[in-house]
């Protein structure tokens, strides 16, 4: 109960935002046009501070030590995404007769990228100096890291079929 009163910050942040849609246009003739388009975006964010007079630090007590000074921590990390999916399909069929006639030319495009940073720093003197900047150093054996990727996809694709009195079948796929 003490920490909660000497300024300690431990919270988290996330925001999504999701988007599915689906459209399908079908005209005379047996043609029909699908389209699909998926977009995704998430944001994260965390942050501890733990100041220096937090009970974590209450066995540091030399004021002349070096440790004295790294009393207070503070961590923070972020990291972003985002997501698009988004596909293109054209059909057509016609029957004549015992003459039955398929058709389907296609594409998808899809991309991801993420990004994430991570810091971890010490030595916060005083409580009110709660903002990562004020740290004296980072934590031992650690610098500020982070990531980032992006990866991309695209497809295309092509069907036709032909069928002579349900019995006769003909079927070629790129």
């Amino acid at each position: 109960l003490y920490n909660a009163t000497v300024g300690t910050v431990n919270y988290s942040k996330y925001t999504g935002i999701t988007n599915n849609t689906f459209l399908e246009w079908r005209f005379n003739g047996g043609y029909r046009i699908t389209g699909k388009l998926g977009l995704t975006k998430q944001n994260d964010e965390a942050n501890v501070f733990l100041p220096a007079g937090h009970t974590a630090f209450a066995n540091i007590t030399d004021y002349n030590s070096e440790a004295y000074a790294t009393r207070g921590s503070y961590d923070r990390s972020n990291s972003s995404f985002f997501n698009y999916d988004a596909s293109l399909v054209g059909d057509y069929s016609k029957t004549c007769g015992k003459n039955l006639i398929f058709a389907t030319l296609g594409f998808s495009v899809a991309e991801q990228q993420s990004q994430a940073t991570a810091i971890s720093v010490i030595g916060f003197p005083n409580n009110r100096l709660d903002e990562i900047f004020y740290g004296n150093a980072y934590r031992n054996g650690s610098r500020p890291s982070g990531q980032n990727n992006i990866s991309r996809r695209f497809s295309s694709f092509a069907n036709f079929n032909y069928t002579y009195d349900r019995r006769f079948l003909f079927d070629l796929a790129l």
